[in-house]
C-alpha cells in the first residue's frame, strides 16, 4: 500500500511539474486569451439596440437641422450646438458600421490563439515558428485592442449624451418648423 501512494504522489508531481517545454509560450498565451475576453466583454458593454434605435431619429435630425438652418455664417451653432449631434452621429455610426467586422476578427485571433495552444502544449512547433506566431498573435490582439477602444468610448458617449441632446435639438427642429 506504502509503494503505491509512493508511486501515485511521484505521478502526480511529474504531471504537475511536466508542462512541456513550451511553458512561457504557453503562458504568454493564456494572457492573451484573456485580454481577448476582455476585449470581447468591453465591446458588448455597449447597448448595440439602443444605438440601432438612435441611429435614424439622429440621422433625421441632422439632416434636417443643417438643411434648414436659415443662418449659414452662425458660428455658435455649427460649432457649439450642431458639433454634439456630430459626435453622436459618428459614435453611433462607427460602432454599428465596425462591430461585426470586429467581432469576426476577435473571434477569428480567439481560434488561433486556441490552436497556438493546442499546438505548444502538443510540441509541434519548432521554436522559430512559435516566436513569429507569438509575435503574429500579440500584434493581432494589440490592434483589437485598438479599435475597441476607439469604437467603444464614443458610442458610450452617444448613448449618455443622446438623453440630453435629443430634446434639445428636437425643440431647436420644432422651433425652425414653426416658422414661416
Amino acid at each position: 500500500m506504502k509503494k503505491i501512494s509512493i508511486a501515485l504522489l511521484a505521478l502526480a508531481l511529474a504531471a504537475c511539474g511536466n508542462n512541456g517545454k513550451y511553458k512561457v509560450e504557453i503562458q504568454k498565451v493564456d494572457s492573451l486569451q484573456n485580454q481577448l475576453s476582455l476585449y470581447h466583454a468591453r465591446l458588448d458593454s455597449v447597448d448595440q439596440e439602443r444605438l440601432r434605435e438612435m441611429q435614424p431619429e439622429i440621422n433625421e435630425l441632422y439632416d434636417y437641422l443643417t438643411e434648414n438652418y436659415p443662418d449659414s455664417l452662425d458660428r455658435r451653432f455649427w460649432i457649439n450646438t450642431l458639433n454634439q449631434m456630430v459626435i453622436v452621429k459618428k459614435g453611433t455610426e462607427r460602432y454599428l458600421a465596425n462591430y461585426e467586422q470586429l467581432k469576426g476578427e476577435m473571434d477569428y485571433t480567439g481560434k488561433q490563439l486556441a490552436d497556438l495552444e493546442n499546438s505548444l502544449k502538443d510540441e509541434k512547433l519548432e521554436s522559430e515558428k512559435v516566436q513569429e506566431y507569438l509575435r503574429d498573435e500579440k500584434q493581432a490582439v494589440v490592434e483589437i485592442e485598438f479599435f475597441v477602444n476607439k469604437l467603444h468610448g464614443p458610442a458610450r458617449y452617444a448613448i449618455s449624451a443622446w438623453d440630453t441632446l435629443h430634446p434639445q435639438m428636437q425643440s431647436l427642429a420644432d422651433s425652425l418648423r414653426a416658422l414661416p
